[in-house]
């Protein structure tokens, strides 16, 4: 993706103007049609706070799409390029506070059919589509799938990471509920998110194992449940996509500075640039085994919170 705009605009300008020529439309539309799907089915007999949920994104996205068409003349991108973040910020809020109150009832997960154990008898194929489909269920019950599509309408990571963060906290305060659903909890499906939370725990980096204490701690299958589904939502929800935003605003800004430097312009000044200064520093200086060594410990650090989750 190229960088839109002139060298003389400030990145983030750059950077609203280059996602609102690219993705802001087309994310926005589907938004509003999912949004206005899910409503009409649910009708008046949804809570309040669902209906206060969907409104907000519904009239989050339209102002957007209003105020990209009304700024889409500006060679600058005018207020919407300046201010893009506003909306989103708003909508990303509000899945944060009220989605998982209102997105993930236990209603909606006890409708799915429960796993039985007949496919521990049955060929290699027959378990491999239950492991499939039992991943497919931990993934929809974490909502890890929801939040990284969020990704998909870029903030600045100060403002991002916070939000997503708040986020995982409230979805992690309602995973005894979604582990007690009925898809969930039959034995199992425990036994294969019993298989899958060893698994997460002999592949992690331990920092504590050296210490010379108990390789993988002793927990009830709810509470592997708990730490499993946190797991998800902290790293495939949250770390994964932080981590390539950053790379992306990264080599984004570095094609800033380097039109900016030929336009006989200073470079950017602020924390902000300070930060995006570091990290292309760093990602020049680390090789691709420091990365996956570094994303390794940090996987390791994510499982050691999520067990926190299950305490």
């Amino acid at each position: 993706m190229s960088l839109l705009g002139t060298p003389n605009l400030p990145f983030w300008q750059r950077f609203n103007l280059t996602y609102s020529a690219s993705l802001s439309v087309i994310i926005d539309t589907i938004t509003m049609a999912v949004t206005a799907i899910y409503w009409a089915r649910v009708g008046l007999a949804a809570s309040p706070a669902l209906q206060v949920f969907l409104a907000i994104h519904m009239l989050g996205c339209s102002v957007e799409l209003a105020w990209r068409w009304q700024c889409g003349k500006a060679s600058d991108g005018g207020s919407y390029a300046r201010y893009r973040e506003l909306p989103s910020l708003v909508m990303r809020v509000n899945d944060a506070l009220l989605g998982p109150m209102v997105l993930w009832p236990r209603a909606l997960l006890d409708r799915l059919p429960a796993a039985d154990g007949s496919s521990a008898k049955a060929g290699t194929w027959a378990v491999a589509s239950a492991a499939t489909r039992h991943a497919a269920l931990l993934l929809f019950g974490s909502a890890t799938t929801g939040q990284a599509l969020s990704w998909a309408k870029p903030l600045r990571l100060c403002l991002a990471v916070p939000i997503h963060l708040l986020m995982t906290v409230n979805m992690a305060r309602r995973f005894p509920t979604v582990c007690a659903a009925a898809c969930l909890s039959t034995p199992a499906a425990q036994q294969r998110t019993s298989a899958a939370f060893r698994l997460l725990g002999a592949l992690r980096y331990d920092m504590v194992r050296p210490l010379g204490s108990e390789a993988q701690p002793k927990l009830s299958a709810q509470s592997e449940c708990i730490v499993v589904l946190t797991y998800l939502e902290l790293t495939l929800g949250c770390l994964l996509p932080a981590l390539i935003q950053a790379a992306a605003e990264t080599r984004l800004y570095v094609v800033h500075c380097a039109e900016r430097r030929r336009a006989g312009l200073p470079r950017e000044c602020g924390w902000q640039a300070r930060v995006h200064d570091e990290l292309a520093e760093l990602a020049q200086e680390l090789s691709w085994p420091q990365i996956a060594v570094l994303l390794w410990v940090v996987l390791g650090i994510a499982f050691d919170l999520s067990l926190l989750a299950a305490k």
